[in-house]
């Protein structure tokens, strides 16, 4: 029984000592983590740099400022339009979420200009998010309608449907672009 015990002490004893250098080793590696997760701005001039960098990859190259390019549409590619409409809108609200997460944790509070021109991109974002949550929904309920109705009434209606998103487009690509000119 005595030997037992000495065993299971030392078995202990080995998994303490594994358990120690695990979490030394892990908190190692999550710092090393941290400071290579990516810019955090504190000037005007690192914040236009990372907000350059952040634009290029959750949106692209795409000028959020224009409309949605309905005019290849035909009788017959009517299902094929909405459902990539769907599709871009779906896409643009998840590479949204991941700008505004980026933004808020990304730049930090020691400079009021860049806290500022921060503060209307994610104000924007937020509307806009609102404005596609809308769009989304005005899909899905009239999905059959729409699909029903003869081309032009189609391009109509779904214009109809983005108004208010292309308005809150408009003014995300407002006030990026007033941040990055005001950075200059």
């Amino acid at each position: 029984m005595a030997r037992n015990f000495k065993k299971i002490i030392w078995l202990l004893v080995g998994v303490m000592i594994f358990g120690i250098i695990g979490m030394v080793g892990c908190t190692k590696k999550t710092n090393e983590m941290t400071e290579n997760s990516g810019l955090s701005a504190t000037t005007p001039a690192e914040y236009k740099t990372m907000l350059e960098e952040k634009i290029k990859t959750y949106i692209g190259d795409v000028n959020l400022g224009t409309e949605y390019d309905f005019s290849k549409v035909t009788e017959d590619t009517k299902q094929a339009t909405y459902e990539e409409y769907e599709k871009y809108y779906k896409n643009l609200d998840t590479e949204l979420t991941n700008l505004k997460n980026e933004l808020n944790s990304k730049v930090s509070p020691s400079d009021g200009k860049v806290n500022d021109a921060n503060r209307k991109i994610v104000e924007s974002i937020d509307n806009l998010k609102m404005s596609i949550s809308t769009v989304k929904s005005d899909l899905d309920a009239n999905r059959n309608k729409i699909l029903a109705m003869p081309k032009d009434e189609f391009i109509g209606a779904m214009k109809d449907i983005e108004k208010s998103a292309y308005d809150a487009r408009v003014k995300v690509q407002e006030s990026i672009d007033a941040a990055k000119n005001s950075f200059k």
